[in-house]
């Protein structure tokens, strides 16, 4: 009991100091985990998991584009990308299609590459400059 106390802490603690880029990063792959659920359900037939997990892609997404500061103007672009592939998720949804959830996954993944790719570049630049 006091092991999974100490665990639940230190999970609380890990969340609440997660910056905005690595939430990003966690929600992206969490949507390409849910897609491929999608898609493992489509072929199994099985309509109420492809809903269930697309349903949980859109709420990844919809998460994401509230974090997107829209004041910029790269935060406006990220917010139409984002906007898009949600829709697009619901389309799959609706239409069952294998093709679209392949369109998706291509778009999640290539966001997750550049996201986990800015992220690194910029620490290793912080890390060089402060010398840590």
């Amino acid at each position: 009991m006091r092991q999974q106390k100490v665990i639940n802490i230190y999970n609380q603690t890990k969340t609440s100091t997660t910056s905005p880029v690595e939430w990003t990063i966690r929600l992206l792959q969490e949507c390409m985990k849910t897609i491929e659920k999608a898609k493992e359900a489509m072929m199994a037939d099985d309509i109420g998991d492809i809903n269930s997990q697309l349903k949980k892609a859109q709420q990844i997404m919809l998460e994401i584009a509230a974090m997107v500061n829209l004041e910029e103007k790269e935060g406006e672009n990220l917010f139409i990308l984002y906007d898009f592939i949600h829709r697009k998720i619901i389309e799959a949804n609706v239409e069952k299609s294998f093709a679209l959830l392949d369109e998706i996954e291509e778009y999640v993944c290539h966001l997750y590459s550049m996201w986990k790719d800015g992220y690194r570049h910029y620490r290793n630049m912080y890390f060089k400059k402060n010398k840590i």
